[in-house]
């Protein structure tokens, strides 16, 4: 095969030639901003109106090699010949190069970035947990941040704050709870600016209880201790595990808190607690508790039963009835703040076993059987009323809250015509007769709607008025 020949020509004439055909990048004149403090953000400016589509501008090294730094993309049209960029954070010289399709066009126009200070004023010592108040100046860009390191010269973060959401220059920081030698440092974006030690040293803290208390019941505990932001009282049991509502020492008026006792019998641990670290221990024994209910074996379906309780008496105890399967029937009766150990338990209507329970933390402290019993009822009334005329029915029956005397027309599709609610204080009671004639029923109903008594009653016409005769 025969090899081409190429033209013998110098090389200057065909580096000429390459850039004839070599795409041309534009030059659009960046205006040096001179000097800049470290971080700050800054605008650049340009001298040439057009500029090529997809153009950025980016901070470079000071010869134009790239580093981690700003850019900016100029978006066509410009709606005015600048754009904002962010200066390093290490003072010396850099560079700003236009950036074409990804690609350097002139070399870079330089500037320099100066030194920013900033100063950090904060108590020399304090307790683990306690808050540590911080004065500063700087900058306050919006990445800066004041931190609190440490152990030593670990950089392990353990609270930090932003200096630019600051109104007053301070900022509030949390020690960490184990002691040591920690530092805060003035950081602008990783540039630490200025540091301050502080040294984190224990404090002191005491627990004060009875030793024992009953399941359920209110444990009053007296503290002692820092009282920093969060600080807190718990139970816990042989494990640790938090056993209890937290009882928050910041809002304990008289040094006490106050928090209930777990249900289940045992020996457990009254802790405070600073930011998660436990201060002080005091061991609290619970011991169990028993609850006794005094009813009738048998009760009439929808009446109302006492019971008579003897128990803890414990915050939110309560007595109930349960079903057979264990689902409540019945209201929460409360027991607290009454005068007497007496309670009154609305019995449902459906019939069978039940069983009344004392509930204490929500566990179920002393039971009491009861058997639902038939009830029965009575109507006596005239047998035709008048239309649209008042009649009286004598009636027996439990008189429960709700139950009613009720007038329906007969047939399938019975509507209701009148209807009263009965006083269980009056053995008689008062309806409307209709105005319409005809066969009725008469029902006693419970609130369930349970018929208890029946018997037809006749609504007979009203007597016409006599015509005037006129003369």
């Amino acid at each position: 095969m025969a090899r081409m020949k190429y033209p013998n020509i110098p090389l200057h004439a065909f580096l000429a030639v390459l850039l004839t055909i070599s795409p041309a990048f534009a030059d659009i004149g960046i205006i040096s901003p001179g000097e800049v403090p470290a971080g700050s953000a800054f605008d650049v400016k340009w001298k040439t109106a057009e500029v090529p589509k997809g153009g950025s501008i980016s901070v470079t090294a000071e010869d134009g090699s790239k580093i981690r730094a700003s850019y900016a993309y100029i978006a066509p049209p410009p709606k005015e010949q600048k754009v904002t960029l962010t200066a390093p954070v290490v003072p010396g010289k850099y560079g700003l190069v236009f950036l074409e399709k990804g690609k350097e066009n002139t070399a870079p126009v330089t500037f320099t970035v100066t030194p920013v200070t900033a100063t950090l004023s904060a108590p020399a010592a304090a307790e683990i947990g306690e808050e540590v108040i911080v004065t500063f100046k700087g900058e306050a860009y919006g990445k800066d941040m004041i931190l609190l390191l440490g152990p030593g010269k670990e950089d392990k973060r353990h609270s930090y704050a932003y200096p630019g959401s600051s109104k007053d220059g301070t900022v509030k920081l949390k020690a960490p709870v184990e002691e040591g030698e920690y530092r805060i440092v003035y950081s602008m974006s990783g540039e630490i600016l200025a540091e301050h030690p502080l040294k984190v040293g224990g404090t002191a803290a005491s627990l004060t209880a009875p030793g024992t208390a009953t399941a359920g019941s209110e444990v009053t505990i007296s503290w002692e201790g820092p009282d920093n932001a969060g600080d807190n009282i718990i139970i816990r049991d042989k494990e640790g595990k938090r056993v209890s509502a937290t009882g928050y020492v910041g809002n304990s008026k008289d040094r006490t808190v106050k928090l209930r006792a777990p249900m289940q019998p045992g020996d457990y641990t009254l802790a405070y607690l600073t930011s998660g670290k436990v201060l002080a221990e005091a061991p609290l024994k619970i011991t169990g508790v028993e609850a006794n209910l005094k009813a009738s074996e048998t009760a009439q379906a929808g009446t109302i039963m006492e019971v008579t309780w003897e128990g803890p008496d414990n915050n939110g105890d309560f007595v109930t009835l349960h079903d057979p399967e264990g689902k409540r029937v019945s209201g929460h009766i409360y027991i607290g703040n009454r005068k007497s150990n007496l309670v009154l338990v609305e019995v449902p209507e459906k019939l069978g076993p039940y069983t009344l329970v004392y509930v204490s933390g929500g566990e179920i402290l002393g039971k009491k059987a009861v058997e639902v019993v038939p009830v029965s009822a009575t109507l006596q009334a005239a047998e035709e009323v008048t239309a649209g005329l008042q009649f009286e029915v004598k009636w027996t029956g439990p008189g429960n809250r709700q139950d009613l005397i009720v007038l329906n027309t007969t047939g399938e599709n019975s509507d209701r015509a009148a209807y009263t609610y009965l006083d269980p204080d009056e053995a008689t009671a008062t309806l409307g007769a209709p105005d319409e004639a005809g066969e009725y029923v008469l029902q006693y109903l419970t609130r369930a709607g349970t018929v208890l008594a029946s018997r037809p009653l006749k609504v007979i016409p009203a007597p016409e008025k006599p015509e005037t005769l006129i003369a």
